[in-house]
C-alpha cells in the first residue's frame, strides 16, 4: 500500500501567504483611501440643502509616517467644527478634512483666520446631518 500524503502538505503555503498578503495590503488602501471619497460624494449627492455656516474650532490632526529616510510627523488632516441655521435652528456639525490638493484653498482661507464661513450641504429631511463643501 502506498503511502498517502496528507492533503495539506500539497499546498504551497508562501503562494496562499502572498496572495492573502497582496489582498489585505490592497483592502488597507480601499479602506484608508478609496472608501473616504466615496462616503462624502455620497453625502454631497444626497444632501440637497445649502447654507452658509461659521467655523468654531479647527484642530490639526498628525499623522507618523516610518520610512526608510526616518520617521515623518506631519498634519494629515484637520477636524473642523462648525455651526449652521436651517429655518431659525442652529445646528452643529465636525468634518474631518484631508490635506489634499482638492482642499488646500478652503482649508488656508480657516487656518488662516482669512475667513471664517463655509458652505454646509445638510439633509433637508434631517437637517442635523451635513457636510461642507471643500471645492
Amino acid at each position: 500500500m502506498a503511502n498517502k500524503v496528507p492533503w495539506y502538505v500539497t499546498i504551497d503555503w508562501k503562494n496562499i501567504t502572498g496572495i492573502i498578503g497582496v489582498m489585505a495590503i490592497l483592502g488597507i488602501v480601499v479602506f484608508f483611501l478609496v472608501l473616504p471619497n466615496l462616503v462624502q460624494n455620497n453625502k454631497l449627492s444626497k444632501y440637497k440643502g445649502e447654507t452658509t455656516g461659521t467655523v468654531t474650532l479647527v484642530t490639526e490632526n498628525t499623522e507618523i509616517d516610518h520610512g526608510h529616510e526616518g520617521t515623518k510627523i506631519y498634519i494629515g488632516s484637520y477636524t473642523v467644527n462648525y455651526h449652521y441655521q436651517v429655518n431659525g435652528q442652529t445646528y452643529d456639525g465636525r468634518e474631518q478634512v484631508k490635506a489634499t490638493p482638492n482642499a488646500a484653498r478652503i482649508l488656508h482661507k480657516i487656518t488662516s483666520g482669512e475667513s471664517k464661513q463655509l458652505l454646509v450641504r445638510y439633509d433637508e429631511s434631517r437637517p442635523a446631518k451635513s457636510t461642507i463643501l471643500i471645492d
